[in-house]
């Protein structure tokens, strides 16, 4: 997620559970001001 420009924010503890196991969520965050785009359409990622 740093890789397309985003910032961890924070966990949320036992989210979602699956097969009967809870699961924590990491949340990520971007503001207007720190996506920047060269070409206009949809933002795209490079691959590894």
């Amino acid at each position: 997620m740093e890789r397309a420009g985003l910032t961890e924010e924070g966990y949320i503890r036992e989210h979602i559970q699956r097969a009967g196991q809870w699961r924590d969520s990491v949340t990520h965050s971007i503001l207007d001001h720190e996506y920047q785009q060269d070409e206009p359409g949809p933002r795209r990622v490079e691959k590894r």
